[in-house]
């Protein structure tokens, strides 16, 4: 009985070792115009998403100003791009310019974060936060999100943090 439980402890220790990988850390997610798509575009991108916790993994999406809205920021995701109603997309990017998004100075993220960037010829804004501080923001961060839930088939919900209403 002894050797039956000294080779299984053997094989659980030389199990554990050989799958362990090493992990690579992911910093928060930059705009990569090469990356992101194949192709110049000349409009505007809304680029959001979360990322951080335990794993570092980070989630994104792309909404372009001609409707398309795409996973990721891998070129392969290009082809689970989906269109969005004309009108919704216009709407988001009037938020975003109406609500002044685009003055506002912020990078603060925490263990968890979320991160809206404007991309407009060629020009990026970031806006990247932990703990939603401005509420409206985090609502719209939210209202993307949930459009990027209906349209994309990879969509997963974002932990969201609690707001102090």
């Amino acid at each position: 009985m002894k050797l039956v439980l000294n080779i299984f402890f053997a094989a659980l220790i030389i199990f554990t070792f050989t799958q362990c990988n090493s992990s690579k850390k992911i910093a928060a997610p930059m705009y990569k115009p090469d990356s992101v798509q194949p192709f110049k575009y000349d409009g505007r991108l809304i680029n959001f998403g979360t990322g951080g916790g335990f794993a570092g993994r980070v989630q994104q999406w792309t909404l372009m100003d001609d409707g398309t809205m795409y996973p990721g920021q891998e070129v392969n995701n290009i082809a689970n791009g989906v269109k969005i109603d004309q009108t919704l997309t216009g709407q988001m990017f009037k938020l975003y310019d109406d609500y002044g998004f685009g003055d506002l100075e912020l990078n603060d993220p925490g263990n968890l974060y979320f991160f809206i960037t404007m991309i407009d010829n060629g020009e990026s804004h970031k806006l990247i936060w932990g703990e939603p501080k401005n509420k409206i923001l985090a609502k719209y961060h939210h209202t993307l999100y949930q459009i990027a839930k209906s349209k994309t088939p990879i969509a997963k919900a974002p932990q969201r943090p609690a707001t102090n209403q």
